[in-house]
């Protein structure tokens, strides 16, 4: 099922931090939307995040140790 988009999301941050994410989700190789989309997602849980990927790479290097 595809979802229509045709809501806007709107926050207010400084045009430094602007340009800081902008040239962030460029270096990885993410348009902004998808890139500030993602992180929201992650944040909320919904799409693997930095939090699973550091608790796979904590089971690695820790071994089953960790809970």
């Amino acid at each position: 099922m595809i979802m229509k988009k045709d809501t806007h999301l709107t926050i207010r941050i400084s045009s430094e931090e602007l340009q800081e994410i902008k040239e962030f989700a460029a270096s990885k190789q993410k348009g902004f939307t998808e890139f500030v989309l993602q992180a929201i997602r992650e944040k909320m849980g919904k799409e693997e995040g930095l939090e699973l990927r550091l608790e796979a790479l904590e089971k690695y290097v820790y071994g089953a140790k960790v809970a």
